[in-house]
């Protein structure tokens, strides 16, 4: 299944993948040839203090699903980004 950047502002990666970057969040999806389904997943991107133990970023899995389509996956990732984003507070920084 090919993936194609069909939406503003989500971006097709050297790797294939579409992503999108929403402040500390980031959408991405991933199709593979052998699957029908577009799986998208949304990432806390981690920040300066996250990083402090030297081991690199690590970012931390908030949401995730399959869809049909590319459209579709699209869709799911941006509500997803819209319902995390639209929570109280920044939860990381508890």
């Amino acid at each position: 299944m090919e993936i194609s950047n069909r939406s503003g502002g989500w971006c097709t990666e050297p790797d294939g993948v579409i992503a999108l970057e929403a402040g500390a969040l980031r959408a991405v999806l991933t199709a593979s040839p052998a699957s029908r389904y577009v799986r998208f997943l949304v990432l806390a991107q981690p920040g300066e203090a996250d990083q402090a133990d030297g081991r690199g970023p690590t970012p931390a899995l908030l949401a995730s699903g399959t869809e049909e389509s590319v459209p579709a996956a699209m869709r799911a990732a941006e509500r997803a980004l819209a319902r995390i984003a639209g929570s109280s507070g920044d939860r990381r920084a508890h």
